[in-house]
């Protein structure tokens, strides 16, 4: 007899030798697997387990509170897995065949940054460690104002320049290495979901020059050196928590309401490069996205820029005036 905890270890280590999923990918489908687990039985029969099961198991999440996000995702993997096992004629009879699971998601608009909220943001991370511009006598002053102590906050403005310019998740963020970062071209080798590789370009010489001050300042200030670009002020490599936390606090330094956060400053880069005119195309491939459709969500328009452009068409000023 196959259990339920064997089926899901096979299944697992199929995926990480044959669907080419990241590391946290990975992590995600063995906690949404064990949690299944623990909710069935470790030892139960792989093939006892039923639609019942199932429309059970999804019962009891959105008991425990989860959003209807959440529940989706933990269903579809337990429905890949399935599907594979099945495949690999483990059992006979799917347990999702014939079940009618609708989760039904809220229509949410994907969060971003205002210009006003990037540029207090921006400004302050620049004032944090001294700096007005990136022009190089500005920079070349970071030599004797960086140290230890603050370089969290030069590690703050250069992640927030980096993704805002380059719409980069945040774990290709911190997945930046010396060896991919290439400032004679301007560009940056990305390592994307199910390791796709692509490029991302930087906009301009002040951000090339930004970025090159703080590689030299890293190698003087921490040695051994690491591989990873992005460093905390202990010379370790910073995490995606770590990122977030930076985003975080900067945005209580500008008083704002919301905390900013990795992902809105990626839906601020589509969103504003789509309103620019940008062909949806080029912005695809830039923010990484598999599918145009992706790519999409991003074409909805603010209530000011549709308030402007509203009142900019002039719609009552053909009508006659009586």
């Amino acid at each position: 007899m196959t259990t339920l905890h064997t089926s899901t270890q096979q299944y697992l280590t199929y995926c990480r030798y044959h669907k080419n999923l990241s590391d946290l990918s990975l992590k995600a489908y063995e906690i949404d697997l064990k949690r299944f687990v623990a909710y069935a039985g470790a030892r139960k029969s792989i093939r006892r387990i039923d639609k019942h099961v199932i429309t059970g198991y999804v019962q009891h999440l959105f008991e425990e509170g989860l959003k209807s996000s959440s529940v989706k995702r933990r269903i579809a993997c337990l429905k890949a897995m399935f599907r594979w096992l099945e495949f690999d004629e483990q059992i006979e009879i799917n347990p999702f065949h014939k079940v009618d699971l609708r989760i039904k998601l809220p229509h949410q608009l994907p969060r971003n940054l205002s210009t006003d909220q990037l540029q207090i943001l921006m400004t302050r991370a620049r004032q944090d460690i001294g700096l007005r511009t990136y022009h190089e006598r500005q920079l070349l002053k970071l030599d004797s104002i960086v140290s230890k102590g603050n370089f969290n906050q030069f590690t703050t403005l250069c992640a927030m320049e980096i993704l805002y310019c380059t719409g980069i998740r945040v774990g290709e963020l911190v997945g930046i290495t010396l060896q991919d970062l290439d400032l004679v071209n301007g560009q940056i080798k990305i390592r994307g979901k199910g390791h796709r590789e692509r490029k991302v370009f930087l906009p301009d010489q002040d951000l090339i020059r930004l970025l090159g001050t703080y590689q030299y300042l890293r190698s003087r200030l921490f040695f051994p050196d690491h591989s990873e670009f992005l460093l905390n002020s202990r010379g370790k490599p910073a995490s995606t928590q770590f990122i977030r936390k930076l985003l975080k606090e900067l945005s209580e330094r500008c008083g704002m309401g919301e905390h900013a956060t990795p992902h809105m400053c990626r839906h601020s880069t589509a969103t504003e490069l789509l309103n620019a005119g940008v062909d949806i195309r080029f912005v695809q491939k830039l923010m990484g996205h598999q599918s145009i459709t992706t790519t999409q969500r991003y074409t909805h328009v603010s209530d000011e820029e549709l308030k402007y452009q509203i009142s900019a068409a002039g719609l009552r000023g053909g009508l006659k005036k009586s």
